[in-house]
């Protein structure tokens, strides 16, 4: 199919494939060099979660967005950034034009995942600053130590003499993740998400995503969940165990590091970072202990695009109802952030 969207003063030919043995060959070549997200074998891994992929191309981006069912209305998710093959087209109008083909496909509403790291938002959407401390694994191993804060390596150094073992698998080792995962999300009063879940996330995807796990004298310490190819390895999710030996989880990290370096991955995401957390919170501890693994902060943008209003208001008042706070307005990342950023949402600075 082919749309051609007038913006600004811009013209974007939009084209769109909803599966990626319909795309053209050149469009299945430039994107050998993007990430995980575009390949056929996450395809594959989406369908397996009774989802879908949807590609949208013009003549200067490729964007892929997996489209998954709220209840009985249709979202899209940004699990990564366009991916600019050619110059002379605006990464903006690339977008907004995007969001409006989605539309066109039956999509309510369009939401970015943390492993995107998406530089432009389209027009109307509600947006706030976003971002993700990527690590250069190109580098030597002597530039990365160096730039480690050394308090990490301190730690990683107390990991490293502990005698922990790091084990390395997938769905072998899944029931030993989901204990620490859920001891995890209890000391923050949540729920983790579940075998179901995590399940989900390894099938069909055996080259692509891994499990590590900490152990000591047996019993896991800490763990981590990692998407990966040649290109990017995404710190997807972490966990561990109350009163854990200590440097567990930094010895862990950066064993993964340096294994997808080994592996000639070129970077490695620690995956979503939030602008001006509590002092004190817990969200700053994990900011902090992100930042200290020597990282460039690349800044992004966190968005939600409603291509149907009155649909999105329809889920939230559902997911309201269904909350044990049926009185308490639904608000999801976006929502709690976005009035500190009136700049970024049609207001003024």
């Amino acid at each position: 199919m082919y749309f051609v969207f007038l913006y600004l003063e811009g013209v974007v030919n939009i084209r769109f494939s909803d599966g990626y043995d319909k795309l053209p060959e050149a469009i299945k070549k430039l994107t050998k060099n993007t990430n995980l997200f575009f390949t056929r074998e996450y395809e594959i891994n989406v369908h397996e979660r009774k989802q879908r992929l949807y590609y949208i191309w013009s003549d200067a981006f490729v964007l892929v967005v997996r489209v998954k069912k709220q209840m009985f209305l249709k979202a899209a998710v940004l699990e990564s950034e366009p991916y600019r093959y050619k110059e002379g087209e605006d990464e903006k109008e690339f977008i907004t034009s995007s969001m409006l083909e989605l539309k066109k496909h039956g999509i309510q509403w369009t939401v970015c995942a943390p492993t995107a790291r998406v530089k432009e938002y389209p027009q109307y959407a509600k947006v706030v600053p976003s971002g993700n401390y990527i690590v250069n694994l190109l580098r030597s191993e002597e530039e990365i130590w160096a730039n480690v804060h050394s308090k990490h390596r301190n730690s990683i150094r107390r990991g490293e003499k502990a005698n922990l073992e790091i084990k390395i698998g997938g769905l072998n080792l899944l029931n030993a993740y989901i204990p620490i995962s859920i001891e995890t999300y209890a000391r923050s009063s949540q729920q983790s998400s579940g075998y179901e879940y995590y399940k989900g996330i390894l099938s069909k995807l055996d080259d692509n995503v891994l499990i590590f796990l900490a152990f000591k004298e047996g019993k896991a310490q800490a763990g981590g969940m990692f998407y990966y190819n040649n290109q990017v390895a995404y710190y997807l999710h972490g966990a561990s165990i109350n009163g854990s030996e200590p440097g567990s989880a930094n010895y862990l990290l950066w064993t993964a590091m340096m294994y997808f370096k080994k592996m000639g991955v070129r970077e490695f995401s620690f995956v979503g970072y939030h602008f001006n957390p509590e002092p004190g919170s817990k969200l700053e501890g994990i900011q902090r202990f992100k930042e200290r693994f020597g990282g460039q902060l690349e800044n992004s943008f966190n968005f939600r695009y409603e291509q149907n209003v009155l649909a999105y208001r329809l889920y939230g008042r559902i997911r309201q109802f269904k909350s044990r706070k049926p009185f308490d307005k639904y608000k999801d990342a976006i929502d709690l952030q976005v009035e500190k950023y009136p700049e970024l949402n049609g207001g003024e600075e």
